[in-house]
């Protein structure tokens, strides 16, 4: 069997949607969390997408850790600022209920800021940014991991960041919306998971070892002797002094403006992650129309510049992204082989149709 399945994306919804009711959520909310993972599988943000199903959601729902019954609290407002109690819930629909908020006080107010503190994983933090863009305006959204780190920074003997990511989107005119999705690590901790089951190596400098050389091995992630770096690496000479700088905004404004745990100083309290949505009204600058065009004039420009040989063209971030959805949407969804066993042996337990193959 090869190493990667391709998947019908309409499957792999139904059984995402099937498995989020049978944990007592709504049809509405269900298909609302099915939504964020699919978004992420089909835009090749694989690492945030339905391989996160079960060793994430399901695992967090079972140990009760993530609870279904539990809404957003709006816990303090103040004009354009609004900050929210989770309780405990599903990431994936606290950062849509709050970026949802931070549009409407932008709508209100040409901006809108929003924390949520005692959330959960949220996914990929694009597409709450892409929410905003949707809706005319700019966004952006963060998140922290609370106080269980996972990165190394300049020679931390412990890991003392988390993957912290952010996603900034804006509208563009006729061309896919500016979507940027990114880990202020070196890359999101969940692509060196998928590179084990996928039977690969990771790049070199994805990782490092305690004397600073790198480590290729993705078991080494997982026994704790291969680091994940901040962006710009383990030394200040290449700039990781810049990741990390990156690493504690996120964690600045998602953890301790919102209330959250954070990842240090607070490791004695129960995990309580915490996200930062924010809404831009660009109709406060520009008109709307003006300032789409200006972005499809200014993007054009970038993906028609020259290159050297030996390197691609030039795109920008959500255009690429754009035609994975496209390509992906009609040849399905690739997923490592030891993920889609898992994901229709959980099928078979729910008594669910199993994942439908392509090209097989």
């Amino acid at each position: 069997m090869s190493n990667v399945i391709r998947i019908d994306a309409e499957s792999l919804r139904r059984l995402t949607e099937v498995t989020f009711l049978r944990y007592g959520f709504s049809s509405e909310q269900a298909a609302a969390a099915a939504d964020v993972l699919l978004y992420a599988d089909l835009h090749g943000l694989d690492s945030h997408g339905v391989c996160n199903l079960l060793p994430i959601y399901v695992k967090a729902l079972s140990d009760r850790s993530i609870l279904p019954s539990s809404t957003l609290r709006r816990v303090r407002k103040k004009g354009a600022i609004s900050t929210f109690d989770a309780s405990g819930m599903l990431g994936l629909l606290a950062a849509k209920g709050a970026m949802e908020a931070a549009i409407e006080l932008a709508a209100e107010h040409s901006v809108g800021a929003v924390t949520v503190m005692n959330s959960s994983h949220f996914g990929a933090a694009g597409y709450f940014a892409r929410m905003a863009a949707q809706s005319g305006m700019i966004g952006l959204a963060l998140t922290n991991l609370g106080n269980r780190p996972v990165g190394y920074a300049q020679g931390s003997r412990r890991a003392i960041i988390g993957t912290n990511p952010l996603g900034f989107a804006s509208p563009a005119g006729d061309l896919p919306s500016f979507v940027l999705d990114m880990s202020t690590t070196v890359v999101a901790s969940g692509k060196i998971k998928l590179a084990k089951d996928l039977g690969e190596e990771v790049p070199v400098g994805w990782m490092v070892n305690q004397s600073g050389q790198p480590v290729t091995d993705p078991h080494s992630y997982l026994e704790g002797s291969g680091f994940l770096v901040a962006l710009g690496g383990w030394q200040r000479s290449t700039g990781g002094h810049k990741g990390l700088g990156l690493s504690l905004l996120v964690e600045v404004l998602s953890g301790v403006l919102s209330g959250a745990s954070v990842s240090l100083g607070f490791e004695d309290e129960q995990n309580s992650i915490g996200h930062f949505l924010f809404a831009l009204d660009v109709s406060a600058f520009l008109e709307g129309s003006i300032f789409a065009e200006r972005m499809e004039r200014f993007l054009s420009s970038l993906l028609g510049e020259p290159v050297f040989e030996g390197h691609e063209a030039l795109t920008y971030p959500g255009h690429s992204d754009a035609k994975i959805a496209l390509e992906r949407g009609v040849h399905g969804i690739p997923l490592p082989a030891p993920t889609v066993a898992a994901l229709n042996w959980h099928a078979s337990t729910l008594g669910a149709v199993s994942l439908a193959e392509i090209g097989q």
